[in-house]
């Protein structure tokens, strides 16, 4: 595909953060126990309000209450169906209360339940799949799946049901249109619908 779908707004004004001088909420502390974190990378908030971490150096995803307290979690380090050779690095929740989680190794994202049980591994077709650098970030909107390969730029689309629909490449390597080497993330809007992806060294 020649286009993205995805537009960059640039904000005129910058938020001014000066009176925010205190957290709104602390979640967990550092450790390897139920509620700790260490290494946390990735988070999201589920339909349920749900707050859903990235343990990532415990090989793990935490589930909390919008309180902050621990619910559950689910995963651990290994290479089978619902385990994490690298540690999960990104997560985003769908609609219908699935997990979709990329790996640190970047070579794989698994989807999961509303209670963190495995459901299945999403495939990019063996003719795209050659083309896949490093699978780092997800996010769900309008009934899409979005998943950022970091190395090559490449946005990879499936439907809410996991079947693959396409790809597309973001921005190109040209040292004058101020884009770098690699794809850092991808968001949607408040409305989910795709809006932004961002490109920095």
């Amino acid at each position: 595909m020649n286009e993205s779908p995805f537009v960059v707004t640039v904000p005129y004004k910058s938020r001014d953060y000066g009176d925010i001088n205190y957290p709104q909420l602390v979640i967990g502390g550092p450790g390897g126990e139920a509620g700790q974190l260490k290494g946390a990378r990735g988070v999201t908030v589920d339909k349920d309000n749900r707050i859903v971490v990235c343990d990532r150096n415990n090989f793990r995803v935490q589930v909390f209450n919008s309180s902050g307290e621990f619910l559950f979690t689910f995963g651990r380090k290994g290479t089978d169906n619902g385990e994490f050779p690298g540690g999960p690095l990104s997560v985003a929740a769908g609609n219908d209360g699935k997990f979709f989680v990329t790996d640190w190794s970047g070579g794989l994202v698994q989807t999961f339940d509303n209670k963190g049980q495995f459901l299945t591994r999403l495939k990019i077709p063996a003719e795209n799949d050659a083309k896949a650098g490093k699978l780092s970030h997800v996010v769900v909107g309008n009934e899409r799946v979005y998943i950022a390969d970091f190395q090559n730029r490449y946005i990879y689309m499936f439907n809410s049901s996991e079947r693959y629909l396409s790809y597309f490449k973001v921005g190109c390597l040209d040292e004058d249109d101020g884009l770098q080497s690699k794809l850092y993330g991808i968001a949607v809007n408040s409305r989910g619908k795709q809006e932004n992806s961002r490109d920095r060294k």
